[in-house]
């Protein structure tokens, strides 16, 4: 018999009721659902050698001790159980009262090291079974176990509180798995993580609190060109894109997927500009590739951040000045029908075209043509007032709202003036990663 053999047959004993158990895992260990249990093991041990089982139970048992009793009992069943040393007893950070004892089983020549264990804590139970192939292998991974027994019921510890040097009024949560290390003036946060292409390491440079001059708009582009463009080689025409986060702070980002850092490889390179009250933080990335793991690390550390000596002041994310005018957008495909033979069967091309004028007296015009074949197919032309909510360009006429996602504005002498909007009813934000991928959105440009 093998001890996966040995665990198949616990688990049938346990029964079929199935509740899970508020365990923590520690890092590098994973958990699955087998019928009858939930089996838990450091990640690449083969369950032949190390296992850990949290049998389900079908009926209310009592204390600890009387789970440990349960233990015993379904370990004998099956092999015979030989005690090494008496039972002991402790309780875990949450609150759950323990009642342990290590032995051995013998059985058809196979010889494991067990742990049986109990655990109460009012109505709640739970009975944990440890099987290991030799005592060395119960060793190796005593820390690991300690950790989930420790932290068994425990609420979820909340991610690490940072101050960064230099930015004393900047907190931020640090994810899972990553490190912050104090530089001359910056704090580098780094992760490395095992991607499709291989290990990646992901890198953001917190840089001290500064003052807000004039817009974030206006600020952010300050930033990126006094110290993006000397960091990597970069040739987007950045906007920013802005966000609100659920924290009230205001986001101004963007980001170059072909940037060229220092040896002229190719680098993903972004800037991040918190903003509340009088202050701004800036924040440079620098990864290898989009994965979602990173998506949501930075959401996370950018959802937790704090700007505190900043004051309670909301930062506007756009100036209406900076929305007001022109814009349009215009697109055609050329295509024609064939018949069977390959014949010309007629003209099926396509021209879309329309535009927002936002007056800066606060009036609108919108219009709106698709043209197919030849023949106008849709036309639509709208006009009363607008106004921005946030980050929403709200246009009003005479019967309607009609709410599009402002995603960002900007431009230069050079290429001229873009104005992002999302499609009318869009609620998505961009992701934060990879803004400027495919999205439901349109870019405008400003006539003058």
């Amino acid at each position: 018999m093998s001890l996966i053999a040995l665990a198949a047959l616990l688990a049938m004993q346990a029964g079929s009721a199935r509740k899970d158990v508020p365990i923590q895992l520690p890092e590098g260990w994973e958990s699955e659902r087998t019928e009858g249990a939930l089996v838990v093991r450091p990640k690449g041990v083969p369950a032949a050698t190390y296992s850990i089982m949290f049998l389900d139970l079908t009926t209310k048992v009592g204390t600890a001790k009387d789970l440990l009793d349960v233990g015993r009992e379904q370990l004998k069943a099956i092999a015979p159980f030989k005690s090494l040393a008496k039972p002991a007893r402790t309780k875990t950070d949450g609150g759950w009262d323990c009642e342990f004892e290590l032995g051995t089983v013998e059985q058809e020549g196979l010889f494991l090291i067990v742990l049986a264990m109990g655990l109460d804590k009012q109505d709640d139970e739970a009975v944990l079974i440890l099987m290991a192939d030799t005592m060395e292998t119960y060793k190796a991974h005593e820390d690991g176990f300690a950790h989930l027994v420790k932290s068994f019921g425990a609420p979820k510890r909340a991610a690490p509180t940072v101050t960064a040097k230099g930015t004393k009024d900047l907190k931020y949560g640090l994810p899972d798995g990553w490190t912050a290390r104090d530089q001359e003036t910056t704090v580098l946060l780094q992760k490395k993580e095992q991607c499709w292409w291989g290990e990646g390491t992901f890198s953001l440079v917190v840089y001290p609190a500064q003052p807000l001059t004039g817009s974030l708009s206006k600020t952010f582009h300050q930033f990126w060109s006094s110290e993006m463009k000397v960091a990597v080689e970069t040739q987007l025409l950045a906007l920013p894109l802005m966000r609100r986060l659920k924290s009230g702070l205001a986001l101004a980002y963007d980001v170059d997927n072909e940037a060229r850092n220092k040896e002229g490889k190719t680098v993903i390179a972004g800037l991040y500009m918190l903003g509340k009250g009088k202050l701004t933080v800036p924040i440079l990335a620098f990864y290898p590739g989009v994965t979602p793991t990173f998506e949501q690390d930075l959401l996370t550390l950018l959802e937790s951040a704090d700007i505190t000596g900043a004051g309670d002041g909301k930062i506007a994310l756009f100036d209406a000045a900076d929305v007001a005018g022109h814009w349009d957008k215009s697109s055609y495909s050329l295509a024609s029908y064939v018949n069977v033979a390959g014949g010309y069967a007629g003209d099926a091309s396509m021209a879309i075209a329309s535009s927002h004028t936002l007056a800066a007296d606060g009036s609108f015009k919108y219009s709106f043509t698709s043209v197919r074949g030849g023949g106008t197919a849709l036309q639509i032309q709208r006009q009363g007032r607008w106004t921005i909510d946030d980050d929403w360009l709200v246009e009003k006429d005479s019967k309607d709202e009609y709410r599009n996602r402002l995603y960002g504005v900007g431009g230069d002498a050079k290429a001229g003036r873009f104005l992002v909007i999302g499609r009318t009813g869009n609620l998505l934000h961009l992701d934060l990663t990879e803004p400027r991928r495919t999205f439901s959105g349109d870019w405008y440009k400003r006539k003058d």
